[in-house]
This record gives C-alpha cells, sequence and structure tokens, in this order.
C-alpha cells in the first residue's frame, strides 16, 4: 500500500526512465518505466490516444527492472486537454534549464506565460524557472532565447 502512495507523487519523486523489454523480469507487461531507488511505475501506450498510461505499480528499484537508465532531468504537467506545458514539476538538481530546452527545442511546448514551478517552497528551482520565462519574455515569442 505504501508503493501507491508514493506513485501518487511520481511526477516530483521520479529520477530514472527507460524502456522495459521483459529480459529481466518476464512476467511484467509494461512497455514504459519510470522511477526512481526504491519503487516505480510502468507505462503502456494507448493506441487510441496515443498517450502512455500506467498499467503497473512496481515495489522495486528501478535499476532491478531496466537494462538501459536514463535520468530525468525534467518533469512537465498539463492538464491533458490542454495544449501547452504550464507547471514544471521535477527539476533535477544543478541543472541548466537553457541548456535543456536547446538541445530538446521544448519551447514550443511551454506556456511561457504562466509556466511555474509547482514546489513554491523550492526557491531555487522557482528562481530557475522565473529566468526562463522572462529570458523568453524578453527576447521574442520564437523561442530565440538561446
Amino acid at each position: 500500500m505504501q508503493v501507491l502512495h508514493n506513485l501518487c507523487n511520481i511526477d516530483r519523486t521520479a529520477k530514472f526512465i527507460g524502456n522495459y523489454d521483459n529480459t529481466i523480469k518476464d512476467n511484467l507487461y509494461t512497455e514504459k518505466v519510470i522511477g526512481n531507488s526504491t519503487y516505480c511505475l510502468g507505462f503502456v501506450k494507448d493506441k487510441k490516444t496515443g498517450y502512455y498510461i500506467p498499467n503497473s505499480a512496481i515495489n522495486d528499484i528501478i535499476k532491478n527492472i531496466l537494462c538501459n537508465i536514463s535520468n530525468v532531468y525534467v518533469v512537465l504537467k498539463k492538464k491533458r486537454y490542454e495544449k501547452l506545458y504550464k507547471s514544471f514539476t521535477y527539476i533535477k538538481k544543478s541543472i541548466d534549464l537553457k541548456e535543456i530546452f536547446k538541445n530538446l527545442n521544448l519551447c514550443t511546448s511551454i506556456d511561457f506565460e504562466h509556466i511555474e514551478y509547482a514546489n513554491k517552497d523550492d526557491i531555487k528551482n522557482t528562481n530557475k524557472v522565473e529566468e526562463l520565462r522572462n529570458a523568453f519574455n524578453d527576447e521574442n515569442e520564437n523561442c530565440n532565447i538561446f
């Protein structure tokens, strides 16, 4: 039951992500796995919507489930009916948001006018998001902030 409670905050606690290929655990049906050092969540792609939906709550270390693991650097959140992201729920420590956006070309997916960091008590990351918003607004709305 503790795993389910923790998985409700997976958008704020996930540190790793990877594709599942059933070479380690063959009794698990899932496609993508996201999690941290104590629990993870499996996802399958919904054929109708194209979104990944959760299908497995896993009480295991993600490194025990995946062969190839990638770090999670940022997590953006939006409501399903919204086109643009308006909230960061996770930003990895010591990450430069401008560098992430430059490398991944995410600018067209963000509502820079309303973007915010979900945890207002985290001043450092709140300031990072504010700086990114200001850089976008100061330059222009074509995302030429880099």
